[in-house]
């Protein structure tokens, strides 16, 4: 069975630029500062890659493709999922989201903040210049795997 979060990273990384994973108590760390627990499907993610980032072909196949996605270029690590998320609430973002990467625009890419932990999330669009936060109504899992299955140009 194809892993998503792998075809994702080899296709959309450099791999002599890969960072090292995130630890688990690194994570636990950032869920007790932040008074929530992160969705499995993006723990295993940062456990199994830590805070990639993604390389230029991704944004040019987005563009060359004019497909209606917003590009990812890193993922936050567990230090970063604190700060940005508390950074950019004074500027917009809700209270009740977690950044967990940006595009390279700057904006942010979130999920809702919970007591509980769940399988997987919903991903969240933070747009900084117009200061809106909304649901991309697809899962952790599924937005990963939208990016890993892109059609060749």
């Amino acid at each position: 069975m194809e892993n998503p979060y792998q075809t994702f990273v080899d296709r959309w990384t450099h791999p002599d630029y890969r960072p090292q994973p995130c630890t688990p108590d690194a994570l636990d760390l950032a869920e007790s500062q932040l008074s929530t627990v992160l969705p499995n499907s993006l723990r295993d993610f940062l456990e199994a890659f830590g805070p990639v980032s993604t390389n230029i072909e991704l944004l040019d196949r987005i563009v060359d493709g004019e497909l209606d996605l917003h590009d990812v270029s890193e993922f936050h690590n567990a230090d970063d999922l604190v700060k940005e998320s508390t950074a950019w609430r004074s500027l917009g973002l809700a209270l009740d989201l977690i950044a967990f990467a940006r595009d390279r625009m700057g904006n942010l890419f979130c999920f809702k903040s919970t007591p509980t932990r769940r399988a997987d999330s919903d991903v969240w669009f933070f747009d900084h210049d117009f200061g809106t936060n909304e649901s991309l109504e697809v899962s952790f899992k599924e937005w990963i795997g939208v990016f890993a299955h892109l059609p060749d140009s």
